[in-house]
């Protein structure tokens, strides 16, 4: 049986000690709009700071973001447009009723037919926004270089499950659910 003390001194090595014997990250000196006088702490300007360190960022790669975040703000149109067709698919077909009809059925219970209904109707939310859903959160991504996947890391694993998990469950075609990625561990 392992000795309960020296677990106990080994978790407080590594609590305390581990962190001071290591050097710390080194980071960037800040432009000189970046930092603040001790003299003059009101001569500090947020702009000035903001634009010197955009100066930093090579043109090429301040494109590629930009075009990356104004996609993304069509990308927010695309899903609210993809989502208000779907619901107007599903009680131009009728299906919606039929989900409604199956909830009358399966029980007498008002407030659980509310929660079947729901269920039903955001699967099939779900289910018909998939392809938008891959697209941005696989395809686009990889496009620009922001995927997070690393095959042949033991993190791969569970970054896998929640990017897939995302692209399945992410932005439900706009209806603004998102599955936590606290839920799969992350």
């Amino acid at each position: 049986m392992i000795d309960r003390l020296m677990v106990c001194r080994f978790i407080l090595f590594f609590a305390f000690a581990l962190p001071i014997i290591l050097p710390a990250q080194e980071t960037a000196t800040p432009p000189p709009a970046a930092t603040i006088s001790a003299q003059n702490p009101a001569s500090f300007d947020p702009a000035a700071a903001t634009q010197a360190w955009l100066d930093t960022v090579p043109p090429d790669q301040r494109a590629k973001s930009d075009a990356y975040f104004e996609g993304g703000y069509w990308l927010i149109l695309w899903n609210f447009l993809i989502t208000a067709l779907i619901a107007l698919l599903l009680l131009v077909t009728r299906a919606s009723a039929r989900i409604r009809d199956f909830a009358e059925r399966t029980t007498r219970f008002r407030p659980l037919q509310v929660i079947i209904y729901g269920i039903l109707f955001l699967l099939l939310i779900y289910v018909l926004g998939f392809p938008l859903n891959v697209y941005e959160r696989f395809f686009r991504e990889h496009a620009y270089g922001m995927h997070t996947f690393f095959v042949g890391t033991a993190p791969a694993v569970g970054r896998s499950i929640r990017e897939a998990a995302s692209a399945a469950f992410g932005s439900g075609g706009g209806c603004g659910i998102e599955l936590q990625s606290t839920l799969l561990g992350g």
